[in-house]
């Protein structure tokens, strides 16, 4: 009897980039949280400003993608600002994702330091490339950083 050899499959072992996830609207948080988790990423849900921080306590993720209104007294803009200004969480690529389309509001959002301001209904794919060309932007900043500190040798190979 003649045996089928199976095919061997090449895995790379990468870990999944983990996203904050920050809509008060809990029907367009569940759509966008199941959409990017079929992309491959790892999607911490919040439905407050105090929700979100409370999950940055325990870990800080990847990228923080957040609605600008929310039904509390704290807005998206509030978010953007707290975690700028805490040095553990300030350098998190952060995106809005609103359904806010006036001009004003992508300005405030841009000049308090966000990665990006779109507007909701966005195609998936959208974001995703979005989120992608955030996250290989700042791995190559990093990269950067590590390559222009300690990393660097100087000396001859003889006197090692």
């Amino acid at each position: 009897m003649d045996t089928i050899p199976l095919p061997t499959f090449r895995r790379r072992w990468v870990s999944k980039q983990s996203l904050l996830l920050v809509d008060g609207d809990t029907r367009s948080l569940r759509v966008l949280e199941v959409s990017l988790r079929k992309a491959g990423f790892t999607v911490t849900p919040a439905v407050s400003v105090n929700d979100a921080i409370d999950k940055l306590e325990l870990h800080a993720p990847d990228l923080i993608i957040s609605e600008t209104k929310f039904p509390t007294d704290l807005d998206g803009f509030e978010l953007r600002r707290r975690v700028r200004a805490a040095p553990e969480w300030a350098e998190i690529p952060f995106v809005f994702l609103t359904t806010e389309t006036a001009i004003e509001n992508k300005i405030r959002g841009l000049e308090l330091g966000a990665d990006d301001y779109l507007t909701k209904p966005i195609y998936i794919k959208e974001i995703v490339t979005r989120i992608n060309i955030l996250l290989q932007k700042r791995q190559r900043v990093r990269f950067e950083e590590r390559r222009d500190g300690r990393t660097r040798f100087a000396g001859r190979v003889q006197d090692m």
